[in-house]
């Protein structure tokens, strides 16, 4: 007896292997290296970064996955590779800026669906003011906002509104099996 009034999205990682976590650690590097470069004015750092993602996209062997796990990083990979397809004008911040919210969009889901293994965790921050009060959200590590929107004008405007914890190993591998329990 009863009606299904909502539904919700699970909020926890996919059930992954570590060892494929590891292998995205490489994005989220190269990622924060954008964001950062983008929080410190320092334009070609920011570009440089950006091919650097590229790359580290292009070495993620899915190896290891299950069906649901491959499909939602097929959709994920390629919705990185939609956002990093991207051409900047010569020398124009403000032109790598309002590309990077299309990554950094990605990438927040990217470490929702999947998790990370990086040692200070990452954070969702979102500024209220860029792009005229518009708002965006971009993913950072640590606690203390860096905003790749403003850089140095405004560099500590926004809030942090998710933290992300690295993951542990897959539970799969880490719960025990019937014959375990107590």
């Amino acid at each position: 007896c009863g009606d299904q009034v909502a539904s919700f999205k699970s909020q926890a990682p996919l059930d992954v292997p570590n060892t494929f976590r590891s292998d995205l650690a490489g994005i989220y590097g190269a990622y924060l290296g954008v964001q950062e470069a983008l929080a410190d004015d320092r334009l070609s750092d920011a570009v440089a970064a950006w091919e650097a993602v590229r790359s580290a996209l292009d070495a993620v062997e899915p190896a290891g996955l299950g069906t649901r796990e491959a499909g939602a990083w097929r959709q994920a990979a390629t919705k990185l590779a939609e956002n990093l397809d991207a051409e900047f004008k010569h020398e124009d911040v403000d032109d790598v800026r309002a590309k990077f919210e299309g990554l950094a969009m990605s990438m927040i889901d990217l470490v929702a669906a999947f998790g990370h293994v990086e040692e200070a965790g990452l954070a969702r921050a979102y500024c209220p003011m860029a792009f005229n009060n518009r708002g965006a959200a971009w993913l950072q590590s640590g606690e203390k906002i860096a905003n790749p929107y403003f850089g140095h004008k405004m560099l500590r405007c926004g809030e942090i509104q998710r933290t992300f914890s690295p993951a542990t190993e897959t539970a799969a591998s880490t719960d025990p099996t019937p014959e375990e329990r107590p």
